[in-house]
């Protein structure tokens, strides 16, 4: 009940209301009015010349407040004290609706990069599929295509793979500006790293040999072994660690003097749910990427495994035609 009487206030605008009255400048003149009156009392009551002056100056009032100076000095302290506590209370509601109105907003944000990055895969997809139509829609029958052909045509699934990584990145490039990141996707056999099918950017091969990733203790290994994202957020700190250690990765031809980010995500088959890709992503600077980003960055991968998965799929059928 609570936290719908909480939500409502926020919702309608009351608690930033209450807040800004609080804030305004004259609210906190009349508390300094009422702290200085406090002391002006205490001095008064100590002080029996002084009492007598403010008698004879403010006759009633100064009865009413001397008669009952206890009531008016343990009143207005607790009027003061109130009025920091509830701005306190305030500041920190508010607060909490700014940061959850800004991380909507960066949610948002990217999901907009996201789906941007998604639809230009798509707008290749269907532009192929247009030319295609447009080449044989008014050809006579006689000279229709065969079925095989037309499905050839059509069904490009390792530009579309290459399209999803190249998409990947430049999605992750605008979450993570200014950060050198490359993406690779590596094909997984029976469970086995088998070879690389993609990466981007074009000119940044992986440096490891896929021979040397097949060790147990890599990135790779390890994503397949436990069947989820790993996530080493300092490769030069994992290097180091002692060989009795949990090792999540592997120094292979990496430069050991640099702090890498890796990241390794499974892709599963649609069919038999095992694994049959693993997206590699590699950012030059520790931490960018940190265990606790999990579901974050299992949220963003979700739009490409789906569609690489498709693609996978796609691809296993143009084997069986040819």
């Amino acid at each position: 009940m609570g936290s719908k009487i909480d939500n409502a206030l926020l919702e309608y605008g009351i608690y930033q209301a209450i807040k800004k009255v609080l804030d305004y400048w004259l609210t906190k003149l009349v508390v300094i009015l009422f702290t200085a009156m406090n002391a002006y009392i205490l001095f008064v009551l100590g002080n029996d010349k002084q009492a007598e002056k403010f008698k004879d100056n403010f006759k009633l009032p100064a009865e009413f407040i001397l008669t009952n100076a206890g009531l008016i000095v343990v009143g207005t302290v607790i009027l003061s004290g109130l009025y920091g506590i509830l701005l306190s209370f305030l500041n920190k509601k508010c607060d909490n609706l700014e940061k959850e109105f800004n991380d909507l907003n960066t949610k948002y944000q990217i999901t907009l990069v996201v789906l941007q990055k998604i639809e230009d895969v798509v707008i290749a997809k269907r532009k192929r599929f247009a030319d295609l139509a447009k080449r044989y829609v008014n050809t006579p029958g006689v000279q229709q295509p065969r079925h095989k052909k037309i499905f050839d045509g059509i069904a490009h699934p390792e530009e579309q793979i290459q399209l999803l990584i190249e998409s990947l990145r430049d999605c992750l490039t605008a979450i993570y500006p200014n950060e050198t990141i490359k993406v690779a996707l590596m094909r997984v056999v029976e469970s086995k790293i088998d070879d690389w099918v993609c990466h981007s950017p074009y000119d940044t091969k992986p440096r490891t040999s896929i021979a040397e990733l097949k060790n147990p203790n890599s990135t790779f290994s390890k994503c397949i072994k436990q069947n989820k994202i790993i996530i080493v957020a300092d490769t030069q700190n994992e290097i180091q660690k002692p060989v009795t250690a949990d090792i999540m990765y592997i120094q292979g031809q990496s430069d050991p003097s640099e702090k890498w980010c890796q990241v390794c995500a499974p892709i599963h088959s649609i069919n038999s749910n095992s694994i049959i890709f693993i997206i590699s992503i590699a950012i030059k600077r520790e931490n960018v990427i940190v265990p606790e980003n999990i579901a974050y960055l299992e949220w963003i991968l979700s739009f490409f495994k789906s569609r690489l998965a498709l693609e996978h799929s796609l691809d296993q059928l143009k084997k069986k035609v040819s």
